[in-house]
């Protein structure tokens, strides 16, 4: 999500606006969910850019391990001044560090498993016929199971912050008063 808007306030006040909404992400150990503050949403806020995401409602300890928090999405945001205002213009998307290392994590699963299967089946079958079928159907079905649960994995963090995006542009729009260019 690529988006660019115009708002009334010049980016100062762009950025105070922000803080009354978005809580800056300031680690407190003693918090439950990590960050301090209350707002719904936890960001890094400077004077002409900013990065939003929406607060995670469990302890962090819990959060970390759903696939939730790992494929969360984020709001990059950029505030320049304007004639009328200010340009903000939006890049909402989730962290490609994590996609990259879970299209390794597939790719590298798949692949041991499934070279360990076609490479073990030639030693199998001439030294343990008797079981080289079974072998390499076990083989074959902890391929499919690995794969298939790391990939369910990402969908259920997709649909666990499908509208996560929607959410924080739309909070956007109504506190800063935006107008899509």
């Amino acid at each position: 999500m690529v988006k660019s808007f115009s708002s009334p306030f010049s980016p100062d006040e762009a950025v105070r606006k922000l803080k009354n909404f978005v809580d800056e992400e300031e680690i407190d150990g003693a918090h439950p969910e990590r960050y301090a503050g209350h707002h719904s949403f936890i960001g890094q806020l400077q004077s002409d850019r900013f990065t939003i995401h929406r607060r995670l409602s469990r302890s962090w300890l819990l959060s970390w391990m759903t696939p939730a928090y790992w494929f969360k999405p984020f709001v990059y945001g950029t505030i320049k001044r304007d004639s009328t205002g200010s340009h903000i213009q939006l890049e909402g998307s989730r962290r490609l560090l994590v996609k990259v290392i879970w299209i390794a994590l597939i790719a590298g699963a798949a692949g041991l498993i499934a070279a360990g299967t076609v490479l073990g089946y030639p030693y199998t079958i001439s030294h343990d016929p008797a079981n080289a079928a079974s072998n390499l159907l076990i083989g074959i079905t902890l391929f499919s199971l690995v794969t298939g649960v790391l990939i369910i994995i990402p969908v259920i963090g997709w649909f666990l912050t499908r509208n996560h995006l929607g959410e924080i542009e739309h909070e956007l729009q109504r506190q800063l008063q935006l107008k899509e260019i």
